[in-house]
C-alpha cells in the first residue's frame, strides 16, 4: 500500500514550463512539482538567483562585479591588436582567497566569464529548485542545459543534438543529474571579407575562431560541460583528447563544420 501510495503522488505531480529572458538569451525551465503554487514559486527563485548572479558575471553591465574590476580614472585608449593580446592571460589574475577578493595585474584588462559563467548559473538555479521541492526539471538557456531528476516514470530527459554523434546522442537520450552544452559558431559569428569568425576567440590569433569546430559535451555539472565545450573549440584534436583524459565519465565529441 505504501509503495503504490507513494507512486500515486508522483503520478500526480503537475508539469510546467517558463520562460525569460537573461544572459542575452530565453532560459527555459521545464520541471514536475506537487502543485502549481510549488512551481511558480520555484521558478520565481530560480530565475532572481539567474538574474543575481548575471548581475555579477556580465561583462555586459557597467555596474557588475566583473565590469567594477577594470574600471580606470583615465580614459579608454584605442590599442593594435597586439597590444591588447599582451593584456590576456590568467596568469595576469591574482585571487586571494584570505580577502576574498581579485586583481587584475596589467591596465586595461577586463574579465570575460562566457566560456564558464552560463553553465555555472545554470548549476545554482537548479540547486534554487530543488531547495523549494523541485527536483525533477530542465533548464536550459541557448546551448547549455542542466537537468536534475527525470520526469516521472522515465529514465532521464531526451533531449536531442542535431548533429551529434553515437555516443553523445545515447547520453543526451536519457539525461539526469547531469549537463549538456554545445558550443560553435552556429548561432554566433561574424563574416568579415569573406571569412567566418566565431564569437569565441582563439587565444593564439587574438581574432575569432575559423577553424569550424563545433563541440558537444555532457558532464556531471553544468559549469563543467560549458568550460569544456568552448575549450574543445579551441584546442587541436590531441590537445582535447589530453584534456579530457583529466574528466573520467564526461563524453564530447567535436566536429568540423563545412
Amino acid at each position: 500500500m505504501l509503495a503504490g501510495s507513494t507512486g500515486d503522488a508522483r503520478a500526480q505531480e503537475v508539469r510546467r514550463e517558463f520562460a525569460e529572458l537573461h544572459m542575452g538569451v530565453a532560459v527555459r525551465i521545464e520541471l514536475y512539482a506537487p502543485d502549481d503554487g510549488t512551481a511558480r514559486t520555484a521558478a520565481r527563485a530560480a530565475y532572481a538567483r539567474i538574474a543575481e548572479l548575471e548581475d555579477i558575471m556580465s561583462d555586459y553591465r557597467a555596474e557588475s562585479e566583473v565590469r567594477r574590476l577594470a574600471e580606470r580614472p583615465d580614459a579608454a585608449v584605442p590599442v593594435s591588436l597586439d597590444a591588447a593580446a599582451r593584456r590576456v592571460g590568467w596568469r595576469k589574475v591574482r585571487a586571494d582567497s584570505v580577502t576574498r577578493s581579485i586583481r587584475l595585474d596589467t591596465a586595461g584588462m577586463g574579465l570575460d566569464l562566457g566560456g564558464i559563467a552560463k553553465g555555472y548559473i545554470l548549476d545554482q538555479a537548479l540547486l534554487v529548485l530543488g531547495r523549494h521541492g523541485v527536483t525533477r526539471a530542465l533548464i536550459q538557456a541557448g546551448g547549455d542545459i542542466v537537468v536534475g531528476d527525470p520526469p516521472p516514470g522515465r529514465a532521464g530527459w531526451r533531449v536531442a543534438v542535431p548533429g551529434g554523434g553515437e555516443a553523445v546522442r545515447g547520453r543526451a537520450g536519457a539525461l539526469a543529474h547531469a549537463a549538456l552544452s554545445l558550443s560553435g559558431d552556429t548561432e554566433q559569428y561574424v563574416i568579415v571579407a569573406g571569412v567566418r569568425y566565431s564569437h569565441v576567440v582563439d587565444p593564439r590569433t587574438g581574432v575569432g575562431l575559423t577553424s569550424r569546430r563545433q563541440a558537444a559535451v555532457v558532464a556531471e555539472d553544468g559549469l563543467t560541460a560549458d568550460g569544456l565545450a568552448t575549450a574543445l573549440t579551441v584546442l587541436d584534436d590531441a590537445r582535447g583528447a589530453e584534456l579530457l583524459h583529466a574528466y573520467p565519465g564526461v563524453v564530447a565529441e567535436v566536429r568540423r563544420v563545412p
